[in-house]
């Protein structure tokens, strides 16, 4: 069981007038910053329009520890993300090394929470 953490995401776009997801990550009081920028377009993404469940499968080298829980070169993360309610999701994570092997697979409970004056803004925190 991992840390509790904060996650804030948003969708932003690049120099290259193409779309992002950003993923800001921050854990032990904020002491730990983690950033993780998706390009959508060179990944393999879907989304559902109804409750915003996805699955995403991308090369992310620089995966926060504090998700994976191990310091080894992630390669390939497969990541699967289901509302479970309102202000809920479960997300699910296939990590593969620089050799294509399984390397572990995480799963992170995570709950909405709003943010103090930030106009609707949210984060989503979890305890792995």
């Amino acid at each position: 069981v991992s840390s509790e953490y904060q996650v804030s995401v948003k969708l932003d776009m690049t120099k290259d007038k193409e779309f992002a997801l950003t993923e800001t990550i921050s854990w032990d009081d904020n002491d730990k910053v983690s950033f993780r920028t998706l390009p959508l377009q060179e990944s393999d993404v879907d989304i559902d329009s109804v409750d915003g469940s996805y699955s995403l499968d991308s090369t992310t080298p620089e995966f926060p520890t504090i998700l994976s829980g191990t310091d080894k070169t992630c390669q390939l993360a497969i990541e699967h993300c289901i509302a479970t309610g309102e202000n809920r999701r479960m997300r699910c994570f296939a990590l593969y090394g620089t050799d294509e092997s399984l390397i572990r697979v995480v799963v992170s409970d995570e709950i909405r929470q709003e943010k103090a004056g930030s106009n609707g803004a949210s984060d989503t925190a979890s305890n792995g």
